[in-house]
């Protein structure tokens, strides 16, 4: 997965419910990144070890 650093832009989760995709919106980048359920659990599991480490676990 390729990293761009574009400060505090923030992106937006849109959802298409008939497509059932999920997509970030970069408005700044005009790009959209499709995630995947597979991505949304290595995002999830990434927060999770921020947290542990925020509380000290390692």
């Amino acid at each position: 997965m390729e990293t761009k650093d574009y400060g505090e832009i923030p992106y937006t989760i849109e959802i298409d419910w008939i497509n059932e995709t999920v997509w970030l919106n970069n408005h700044v980048a005009k790009e959209k990144i499709v995630v995947t359920e597979k991505d949304s659990k290595s995002i999830e599991n990434a927060f999770k070890l921020i947290k542990a480490k925020r509380n000290g676990l390692f």
